[in-house]
């Protein structure tokens, strides 16, 4: 597997659910968080307790299911985190819940 430390990845869905999973198995992999979700007390104890691993882990409210919200989550990490890092979204949704995803030059699935 290609080693994952030191890449951010941005989490939708990340206060519960598969979107905690996610968040908390990248942070195994030393992975930066940039995590989004609409509950917000669930979504800064994640960041809690992640940061409290050692991993960078910020949190992000916001509703995907909105195409604007979404636009602006990105414009948000992306103003917050270096420009020059690599992130992907890696999106707890369903059928109702569009994601937004963006792929840097250097990120390979």
């Amino acid at each position: 597997m290609r080693e994952l430390s030191g890449l951010t990845a941005l989490v939708t869905g990340a206060s519960r659910g598969i979107g905690v999973y996610i968040a908390r198995a990248l942070a195994r992999e030393k992975m930066q968080l940039a995590l989004a979700a609409r509950s917000a007390a669930e979504l800064n104890a994640l960041a809690a307790e992640l940061s409290g691993q050692g991993v960078r882990a910020q949190a992000f409210v916001a509703d995907v299911a909105a195409p604007e919200s979404a636009a602006e989550l990105v414009e948000r990490v992306g103003a917050s985190w270096d420009p020059s890092t690599s992130w992907s979204t890696t999106p707890a949704s369903s059928s109702r819940r569009p994601s937004t995803r963006r792929r840097s030059r250097t990120w390979s699935a």
